[in-house]
């Protein structure tokens, strides 16, 4: 009764208009409001049976009112492009948001379209969705996101796409079978897809790395690297040159999209980075030691700022926003263990790391929900981030996690006044 309880108010969430945006808005409980009944006809909680509503969770979230503005001016990424596998992407002032089903998101407008724009689509397997299947897999490529498709059937193959973010058209790529084939370096530059794989090679008896290079047109598939150590990954294309990582050590390297072999180190990064076209540099972050870096060749990169605990970043035109861990939250498990729940701050800060503005910071309380930020980026004015909540009650979790996990859609929180505005997947 607990879970569908929690369903069924979620559900009608929905439905409520968008109406504003509070600082940290105080959620409102199903205990507060009168005479609750819900769709299938169960009584107000204080009509059921006391065995009934020991059952019922005493805090259920609804959605608070608020009120949609938006700021124009604020931050830009004209010059800034990154390539992270995530479920948020923006490009040309929208967001798309790959939930299910994805969307694309105005931001000015508060309106959000779905990538399949049949209206009587259940988008599930019978009904022959055109995005049915796609999860959180993905690999920005700015215009683009190459996507991965699970098989509607069990004999069926997993396909990698190519959406257009232009027309929301989709293009098959490539099929996966087996289960030794890697997913995440593709890179699309023309009629040109370049990609990794990884297969076992029985006359070796081992497992090889492949990096692969197909035309689009033909059909035509030529492996130019095979090595069961070192692995080469494609990051992203600059016209005809393509940008390539490897496993083995942490340069940037550059080769002609029709010669990729012929590769020469361009700079040196410490993880997840960005591309600063302007400067003709890339930013990167080490999160073991929270060190930022600026590299303009191979040559050791110069450290920036470092912060501890700051474990991810992202960067504008203007500014560079990251989280650092700052504390812990504890939960019991089933096994009567204790577990810990990473609590994050996040910050605006200048290029060189210096005035520091705290936006967010995850704060926990024994019997209180706790609201948890996901990988976000920045547009104009506001930080966008995918969200969480979690009850931290004290009593043991059993992982089934239902009634003390509630999974929502997008957050926008005002990088100046802190205000939060909940986009609802609609």
């Amino acid at each position: 009764m607990k879970i569908r309880l929690l369903a069924l108010l979620l559900g009608g969430v929905l439905l409520l208009p968008a109406l504003s945006a509070c600082r940290n808005a105080a959620p409102i409980y199903e205990e507060d409001i009168p005479g609750y009944e819900s769709e299938d006809g169960e009584l107000p909680l204080e009509e059921q049976p006391a065995e009934e509503q020991e059952e019922v969770e005493e805090k259920i979230w609804i959605i608070p009112e608020q009120t949609f503005h938006w700021r124009e001016g604020g931050d830009t990424s004209e010059n800034m492009f990154s390539r992270p596998m995530r479920t948020l992407h923006e490009y040309d002032g929208a967001l798309y948001y790959f939930s299910w089903p994805p969307v694309r998101y105005n931001p000015q407008t508060d309106v959000q379209i779905s990538f399949c724009t049949d209206p009587l689509c259940t988008h599930d397997r019978q009904s022959k969705c055109p995005f049915y299947g796609i999860g959180s897999s993905l690999v920005l490529l700015e215009d683009s996101v190459i996507l991965r498709r699970e098989a509607s059937g069990l004999r069926d193959p997993d396909t990698v796409e190519l959406l257009d973010l232009n027309d929301l058209t989709l293009r098959k790529l490539r099929e996966i079978s087996g289960t030794m084939t890697i997913f995440g370096g593709d890179v699309v530059c023309g009629d040109t897809y370049i990609y990794v794989n990884l297969v076992y090679d029985e006359q070796e008896d081992s497992q090889m790395y492949e990096l692969c290079r197909k035309d689009m047109k033909s059909g035509k598939v030529e492996v130019l690297h095979r090595n069961p150590n070192r692995r080469y990954v494609p990051l992203f294309a600059v016209g005809e040159t393509i940008y390539l990582s490897c496993n083995e050590d942490d340069l940037i390297y550059t080769a002609p999209v029709d010669d990729l072999m012929n590769m020469a180190p361009v700079a040196q990064t410490r993880g997840n980075w960005f591309l600063d076209r302007a400067e003709s540099c890339f930013y990167s972050l080490d999160s073991k030691t929270g060190t930022v870096y600026r590299s303009t060749s191979p040559e050791v990169p110069e450290a920036i700022f470092t912060v501890e605990g700051m474990d991810y970043f992202y960067m504008t035109d203007q500014h560079i926003y990251y989280r650092r861990v700052y504390g812990q939250a504890e939960e019991m498990t089933f096994y009567g263990e204790l577990a810990y729940h990473n609590l994050y701050e996040y910050y605006r800060c200048d290029r060189d790391g210096g005035n520091a503005k705290l936006i967010y910071r995850e704060e926990y309380a024994l019997g209180e929900y706790t609201y948890f930020l996901r990988d976000f980026v920045v547009l104009g004015n506001y930080l966008y981030a995918p969200w969480t909540m979690q009850l931290f009650d004290g009593e043991i979790d059993d992982g089934k996690g239902s009634d003390k996990n509630i999974n929502s859609s997008l957050v926008r929180i005002d990088i100046e006044s802190g205000e939060w505005y909940y986009i609802m997947n609609e």
